[in-house]
């Protein structure tokens, strides 16, 4: 069987599951695994031959994928910002949203690099440690922390810093514990993509997302939804250097809320930035001098 006949295959089975265009860039992704071939040199091999090796990668996957499981878990891979990251079923799959996080965060702190200031990053619930890599490649000279508090998250996190030649600091704390907090330093950026899809919320998701994604890393409680921002906002107070930058993700629905937590009290300049797709979704406050 060729290269060619086995995509035509694979993307007819997972139609069973995903419409044709999602099927088709699913196959596109498992084929540039197998083949080790970019997206753009495929279909100069549509017909070569598949060795036994390639077919029963082909069979592997196609099985995982059938059942629902995520295609990234499944590759044990995902982008972010032109970076390949481990995944497993220990961290979140990486999303654009959060590179436009990363991004804008990068584009607010630059120039206190350029000025040749050296900073601390602190990243809370790095899970694969996508934002916390990008961040500590894309400024060199600052030292950034990965925290979170599950240790396989934090294991991962590692071995996608040494695949990505950067040096991040890795810290096992929960972030909902303030006895926690004298562990930390003082930093001028607090990032985070925290947990903030209410529990209530998980029937209306996409069953990949619900049924293979790690829910610590997911969902909040329906009776306090902010409970995670309110918790950086406290360790802000605390850890948070004067003229220091907070970075916040989160719910379009919830938005507003977020910016009400950290407008005003020790915060300035709080701006509420919406995405891609014209949805709500980040916050930036600055910390008063």
């Amino acid at each position: 069987m060729t290269f060619g006949e086995r995509k035509k295959k694979l993307i007819d089975h997972l139609q069973v599951k995903y419409d044709t265009g999602e099927a088709k860039a699913i196959t596109a992704l498992v084929t540039e695994k197998i083949s080790g071939k970019a997206k753009g040199q495929q279909p100069g091999i549509e017909h070569q031959l598949l060795t036994e090796e390639q077919q029963t990668l082909f069979n592997q996957y196609e099985t995982e994928l059938l059942k629902g499981r995520p295609v990234q878990y499944v590759l044990e891979e995902a982008w972010f910002l032109n970076r390949k990251f481990f995944v497993n079923e220990k961290v979140l799959i990486p999303r654009p949203e959060t590179e436009e996080l990363v991004m804008h965060t990068h584009e607010k702190i630059r120039p206190m690099t350029d000025a040749g200031k050296e900073i601390k990053i602190l990243d809370i619930g790095t899970g694969s440690g996508c934002i916390a890599i990008s961040l500590a490649a894309l400024l060199p000279t600052a030292s950034v922390s990965a925290m979170d508090v599950s240790r396989d998250a934090l294991n991962i996190a590692e071995k996608n810093a040494t695949a990505s030649g950067v040096r991040i600091n890795l810290i096992c704390l929960d972030v909902l514990d303030e006895e926690n907090f004298p562990e930390l330093e003082a930093y001028d950026v607090i990032i985070s993509n925290p947990p903030y899809i209410p529990l209530s919320e998980k029937e209306v998701l996409d069953a990949h997302v619900a049924e293979w994604e790690p829910h610590i890393a997911l969902f909040t409680p329906d009776n306090d939804p902010l409970k995670f921002y309110k918790a950086i906002a406290k360790l802000c107070i605390g850890h948070l250097k004067p003229g220091g930058l907070a970075a916040l993700e989160g719910h379009q629905a919830y938005m507003k809320d977020v910016f009400g937590i950290f407008n005003g009290s020790i915060f300035k300049d709080t701006t509420l930035v919406t995405d891609i797709n014209d949805n709500e979704r980040m916050v930036f406050a600055t910390r008063s001098l």
